[in-house]
């Protein structure tokens, strides 16, 4: 019976050193008759994340020596206030970069587009136009993304594309690639 209660008090002391020290949050319980408690901590840290989705291929329609088109999509986050901000960047179909947004066929001619972009849906060119490599944060406030996964089936967010380039003497087929980064503010 000695050698147990030496053992005990030994495991006992050796948990309150290892308390004190702050290498365990997790405190034993002593050694008592009928009952005896401990005490340990649950901790889940969680990223923010975010998800841009329901993206769509964007055919532009000529219309009033225009061309012009858009698209809804979804852009969730876990952040505390549900709040991004987005850079849109084009590239060529070949890869090469472009210094703003235009269409290219592999020749010398291209045809330049402004993107307009809001934080809500079925847009037109009367909102924000992004610009090529530049952060939009909707003055330093933050897009409102939404706060459930895939927008709750629905869309929260809109691009919209119109021609500034007056391509009457153009034929062919024109096309870019555009990459939108969506990041939590």
């Amino acid at each position: 019976m000695k050698t147990f209660k030496t053992l005990a008090l030994a495991t006992a002391v050796s948990a309150g050193l290892l308390g004190a020290s702050g290498v365990m949050a997790a405190t034993d319980g002593l050694l008592q008759p009928n009952s005896s408690q401990g005490e340990f901590d649950i901790t889940l840290d969680l990223s923010t994340v975010i998800q841009i989705s329901k993206l769509n291929d964007i055919p532009l329609t000529y219309t009033n020596g225009d061309a012009t088109g858009g698209m809804d999509f979804c852009v969730y986050t876990n952040n505390t206030n549900s709040k991004y901000q987005i850079t849109a960047s084009g590239s060529y179909n070949d890869g090469s970069a472009q210094t703003g947004f235009s269409l290219g066929k592999g020749d010398a001619d291209i045809i330049n587009y402004d993107l307009h972009f809001t934080d809500a849906i079925s847009v037109d060119s009367n909102v924000p136009k992004l610009t090529s490599g530049t952060v939009s944060n909707n003055s330093g406030s933050g897009w409102q993304g939404s706060g459930t996964l895939d927008c709750g089936s629905s869309e929260n967010a809109s691009i919209f594309v119109k021609t500034t380039t007056d391509f009457n003497s153009f034929d062919g087929s024109y096309s870019s690639t555009v990459t939108l980064l969506v990041e939590p503010v």
